[in-house]
């Protein structure tokens, strides 16, 4: 059975791993992750700060992983969780090996397009809602910040304050 989402139907595929919408961004949370592989959460946690300090050490920063802690309200006990953005968890998930990850893995890249195109979807129903003109001036401004952002890069890029690719 399909879920809703916002005007949109959520593929009962996506609710089955964990995969969910969390403010339009499709997101699955790792504890859902290390029971689907069969890994113990401590290991996957572990594997989660090993990217993100390795990626942090590289100052390559992304915002793939969100860190959860959750309070036992009887115990005071702290639990840690991530949720993850489709490359955090590509990222994750490719490290590991054999046959259950690979059809795992595959399952759940399924169910992000699944989720991608259930929020698409939506995004088209709220964009037919749209005053032409109002949604006129929205895309003419992130035009021209995108246009600002690549004129940077490239100014950063020709004096050289950006490496260019394979030029180490």
């Amino acid at each position: 059975m399909a879920q809703e989402i916002k005007g949109a139907a959520l593929p009962a595929r996506c609710a089955e791993l964990g995969v969910r919408d969390e403010h339009g961004v499709p997101m699955v949370n790792s504890r859902a992750l290390g029971e689907r592989f069969e890994k113990n959460h401590q290991h996957v946690l572990r594997d989660i700060d090993n990217l993100i300090g390795g990626m942090s050490r590289s100052g390559q920063t992304r915002p793939w992983f969100h860190e959860i802690i959750t309070i036992n309200e009887q115990n005071g006990q702290s639990y840690r969780s991530f949720d993850l953005t489709r490359p955090g968890f590509a990222l994750l998930v490719n490290r590991w090996t054999g046959d259950k990850p690979l059809r795992f893995q595959v399952a759940y890249n399924d169910a992000f397009d699944l989720m991608e195109r259930a929020l698409e979807a939506r995004g088209h129903e709220l964009i037919r809602g749209l005053d032409p003109n109002v949604f006129g001036g929205v895309v003419k401004a992130i035009t021209g910040a995108a246009e600002r952002r690549i004129e940077q890069f490239v100014e950063k890029l020709l004096t050289d304050q950006i490496p260019a690719e394979g030029g180490r």
